[in-house]
């Protein structure tokens, strides 16, 4: 199985230190190569916690691309370590549609700044934390869902 590199780049939504990540190699590369599965899985995670800790002052945004870069690095990881998604996912239930409205639109439309903010963090959280326990890959994938919709809304002035 081909191994994926991953080299961040600025368009793709990321605000990382160029310290990070070298020309052909990023910090995370010697991570894995030292660590476990496991220990990779908790360093990376732990950083993602620690940016969003963070995540209620003016630094909002560059603290979630952060924790962005690492759970797309954790998704990629758990990639090339074969892990998959089961045809049958849920990252999307039916069950969430009512019509043609979404409820996560009518969050987005009813709750306070304040109240999004905690709503998107709890939920990138929440399946962070079960991930190991539950769903694996999806429940990545459904963090990342989250945490990606938050930045967009930050960056649209939330």
């Amino acid at each position: 199985m081909a191994v994926e590199k991953h080299i961040p780049k600025d368009a793709e939504g990321y605000i990382t230190p160029n310290h990070y990540y070298g020309q052909n190699y990023q910090l995370l590369d010697v991570i894995e190569d030292q660590l476990s599965p496991e220990g990779v899985r908790g360093f990376t995670k732990g950083l993602i916690f620690k940016y969003l800790y963070g995540c209620v002052d003016d630094t909002t945004l560059r603290r979630c691309t952060k924790a962005k870069y690492y759970l797309d690095e954790l998704i990629i990881y758990c990639k090339n370590h074969g892990e998959t998604i089961p045809e049958d996912n849920n990252l999307k239930p039916k069950y969430y549609n009512k019509g043609k409205i979404e409820v996560i639109d009518i969050l987005e439309d009813q709750l306070s700044k304040e109240e999004l903010k905690g709503f998107y963090l709890g939920m990138v959280i929440r399946y962070l934390t079960r991930e190991g326990k539950k769903n694996g890959l999806e429940d990545l994938l459904k963090a990342k869902y989250y945490l990606d919709r938050f930045i967009t809304n930050l960056e649209g002035g939330l």
